[in-house]
């Protein structure tokens, strides 16, 4: 599942930190993209395959525009084939509002895993882009948008610097900034209790589960031969 970011201008929020870029990158490598307000017209860069040529391009428009909001994005083909035009932003109207996508939005015509073109660029031009003027800011059209993109979420970006995020609570805010989904966070490691046996054979590594289990049949450890918990440790 990709990851869509919304960052705050950079005066309104902590910056968001390389790590996280490339944690993101990381989980999402089918390429990325941003954009941004400039002179009151929303800008695209997109087809980056290179995290250090991404980086210091985003970084750079952040530094130059630090009053703009910025929706960035990092791509896993799940619809539509890898390539730089399927990066994420795309146009909803050229240099007035554009759209970055997380999830699938199902049931568009001529899109699949192996299309030429991505679901977020089918319903970006065939819906959205069709949608009259002002449904920004229509709540019966919000919700007609939210039932039929599903658990997908949306993040728009208009001329006049403002979002519009569709399914915004499917999301997570963190330190200013929207993350569509925590995927690229680094899983927490499994958590193990090493028993040792009084007799010296070989010891064994159990479960933090499996020890409690043991420990709560037997009463205690050391009626069972066991004369060591040691602290619960992290590999």
């Amino acid at each position: 599942m990709c990851v869509a970011v919304g960052l705050k201008p950079r005066r309104a929020a902590k910056e968001i930190t390389k790590k996280t870029l490339r944690l993101c990158w990381d989980e999402n490598p089918h390429g990325a993209g941003f954009m941004f307000v400039s002179d009151n017209k929303v800008l695209i860069e997109k087809g980056f395959f290179d995290f250090d040529e991404f980086f210091d391009t985003l970084m750079l428009a952040r530094e130059l525009h630090p009053d703009s909001w910025f929706g960035v994005h990092f791509r896993i083909a799940s619809a539509g084939v890898i390539s730089a035009d399927n990066c994420h932003p795309f146009w909803i109207k050229e240099g007035e509002m554009a759209v970055i996508h997380n999830g699938t939005i199902q049931g568009l015509p001529g899109v699949s895993k192996d299309s030429a073109e991505s679901d977020t660029c089918v319903f970006a031009r065939d819906i959205l882009a069709k949608l009259p003027d002002g449904f920004l800011e229509n709540e019966a059209i919000r919700e007609l948008i939210e039932d039929r993109i599903g658990y997908s979420k949306l993040f728009v970006l208009t001329a006049d610097n403002r979002v519009f995020i569709y399914n915004e609570n499917a999301g997570v805010w963190i330190n200013g900034n929207w993350f569509s989904n925590t995927r690229w966070k680094p899983k927490p490691k499994k958590e193990e209790l090493k028993i040792v046996w009084n007799d010296k054979r070989a010891s064994r590594n159990f479960s933090a589960t499996e020890a409690i289990a043991i420990s709560k049949k037997h009463k205690t450890a050391k009626a069972r031969g066991f004369v060591d918990f040691t602290k619960t440790r992290r590999f």
